[in-house]
């Protein structure tokens, strides 16, 4: 799991050095829930960049605009 690209970038550089030539395509999964994401990051030891959480920080009790939020953010 990633949210920046550079991340997933790196790691296939890492497979592909270790002589995996799969093709590797990332999935998407928006963030649908600004508590649900932070339970996920806990168990998944996920990088979030800080301006994610700053942006979310002002509509974070509203499901409605963190999934807008969160969807928008993924098709970027």
């Amino acid at each position: 799991m990633f949210f920046e690209n550079k991340i997933f970038f790196n790691w296939v550089d890492q497979c592909r050095a270790a002589g995996i030539d799969s093709l590797i395509i990332p999935g998407i999964m928006p963030i649908l829930g600004y508590e649900r994401l932070k339970k996920m990051i806990t168990f998944t030891k996920t990088l979030v960049p800080d301006f994610i959480f700053e942006e979310m920080e002002k509509f974070k009790d509203d499901e409605s605009q963190v999934r807008n939020y969160g969807v928008e953010f993924g098709v970027k």
